[in-house]
Parts: C-alpha cells; sequence; structure tokens
C-alpha cells in the first residue's frame, strides 16, 4: 500500500490468510479471510491516504479481476473525496469580523 494504488490478491492461501489474521490480536478472522478473493484500495484525499477500504468476495464466487479493481478505484476515490469535504466542513474556520462602519446620524 506504499504506491497509494490498489492491490488485488485473486485468491488468500491460509498460510497468507493466517499471517494477516495474526496481526489482528482480538479475534481470530483467519476463518473470514481465507480462501478469500481481496482487494484493498486506498481512499485518498488529494494526495494523502485517509484510510483503506478492503473487499472480500466469498469463496463460492469468482475472484475479484481487474474490472473489479478499477470500479474499487473509482468508488474509493469517491469516498475519499466525501470524506475530504466532509473534514472541511467540520474543521473550525476563522471567524472574520468586519470594521464597524461610522453611523451616518452622528
Amino acid at each position: 500500500m506504499t504506491t497509494g494504488q490498489p492491490v488485488l490478491i485473486p485468491r488468500l492461501t491460509e498460510e497468507l490468510g493466517n499471517a494477516i489474521a495474526a496481526q489482528f490480536e482480538k479475534r481470530d478472522i483467519s476463518p473470514l479471510i481465507n480462501d478469500r478473493s481481496l482487494l484493498v484500495v486506498p481512499l485518498k484525499a488529494r494526495t494523502v491516504v485517509l484510510g483503506f477500504m478492503i473487499l472480500l468476495r466469498h469463496p463460492e464466487r469468482a475472484e475479484f479481476n481487474d474490472m473489479d479493481r478499477v470500479t474499487g478505484a473509482e468508488l474509493a476515490a469517491r469516498a475519499g473525496l466525501v470524506l475530504d469535504n466532509a473534514r472541511m466542513y467540520t474543521t473550525p474556520r476563522p471567524r472574520w469580523t468586519t470594521p464597524a462602519t461610522p453611523s451616518s446620524g452622528r
């Protein structure tokens, strides 16, 4: 994921699935990921990676392919834009004050 590009693994082997599952201490996720197709897509805003979208496909379904990778990247790009916009509107902005205008009646 250091390249910021989607990663497609057509079928997670049990060995690779167990290695990934070992990174999660609170729960054994190996039954959830072993023998599945995996697509990991970065959620980017401008040039910053905000997070990742992880897609898994049931073992009985067809593996992810290049079209899925392109579709996932487009979906992630739109989600990244939404997240960036949300961050912009929730970040406090400076309040500009206008100078007091002299009253004409005095």
